[in-house]
């Protein structure tokens, strides 16, 4: 099976927020800011104008190759991307040892011992070979890149994690901003209605991230519990970390499940009528890689809930998707 997922982006940053931004990046900051200052939370407004991270600081790769930036500076280039721009200007705040969990709470995590990521990887194989085919595993599990999310172990899933959930709420924040504006002028309403669907898409997207974090983070304390056991025995006593995951699997799991009410097919569907009562639809999207996420997913909720005071991942075990 290929993996198939909604937005083939993936973005690395590679310099400090504090560098002096070009022209066209302050122009773009500033419309980001714009729609921040608007629909935004305050945290998410606070974080984007302290540790902001927007195209000049990541790299961004489209199916696997390198995309520079192109220097458009216009409200559906913005749009298009402001979730994975808080996602990344989460992880500058969250460099801090604090952790984005709730639109209003960021909570110290104090680190303790750790292992890279990547140890993880053959038990999750043989758990579930189809792991290899979920989305963002080699990404941030079987890579030997630097990654925060493979050399710094259950605290850089967390970062991860958290940047997801950063993002996701941002996207639906602005999809259900969107999904109600409408315009009369043709060309207007078209611009509209292409934002809605790329909202909608980030944002079924950055869902799926919910179900391959917990997985690994899942995985990853099993694999301590049987191997590394003075590193588990910490994570557990490790209150900071245990409330933090707690709090932001809460709020993220709420994000997913309206997330999945608004497509429950998780696909977008725009449909078009005619005068004469005909119409023509077109879908973007498909359910494969949420349903192998969830699939995997399944497999870690157990030992999840017991590391966790949250019961709401319980819930993320019972929704019924069409396959496609």
């Amino acid at each position: 099976m290929k993996k198939s997922i909604l937005c083939v982006l993936f973005f690395f940053p590679f310099i400090l927020h504090s560098q002096k931004l070009s022209k066209e990046a302050q122009d773009y900051k500033d419309l980001v800011m714009k729609y921040a200052n608007d629909y935004l939370t305050p945290l998410q407004i606070d974080i984007l104008e302290n540790n902001y991270c927007g195209p000049e600081c990541y790299i961004r790769y489209v199916g696997g190759k390198h995309v520079p930036w192109n220097k458009v500076v216009t409200d559906t280039e913005v749009l298009d991307f402001i979730g994975s721009i808080v996602h990344e200007s989460t992880h500058h705040f969250n460099d801090e040892d604090m952790y984005v969990v709730s639109e209003t709470e960021a909570i110290y995590i104090m680190s303790t011992p750790i292992f890279k990521s990547k140890l993880i990887v053959n038990d999750m194989v043989k758990t579930n070979e189809k792991v290899v085919d979920m989305f963002r595993f080699d990404n941030y599990v079987n890579t030997d890149r630097s990654m925060s999310s493979s050399v710094d172990g259950i605290y850089g899933l967390m970062n991860e994690y958290c940047a997801y959930y950063n993002g996701a709420l941002t996207s639906l924040i602005l999809y259900e901003v969107f999904k109600e504006k409408s315009s009369e002028d043709a060309e207007e309403e078209q611009m509209l209605r292409d934002i809605e669907r790329e909202l909608a898409m980030c944002a079924m997207s950055s869902s799926t991230a919910f179900y391959q974090f917990n997985s690994f983070i899942g995985a990853y304390l099993i694999y301590a519990k049987e191997n590394r056991n003075g590193i588990y025995k910490k994570i557990l006593d490790n209150a900071s970390l245990v409330k933090a995951y707690s709090i932001v699997t809460d709020n993220f799991s709420d994000v997913v499940m309206k997330i999945h009410k608004y497509f429950p097919d998780h696909n977008f569907k725009r449909e078009w009528r005619y005068d004469d009562g005909g119409s023509v639809s077109s879908t973007w999207g498909s359910n494969e890689s949420l349903l192998l996420s969830q699939e995997i997913f399944n497999d870690y909720v157990d030992v999840l809930n017991d590391f966790s005071t949250s019961k709401k991942l319980l819930n993320m075990t019972n929704l019924i998707l069409t396959k496609d």
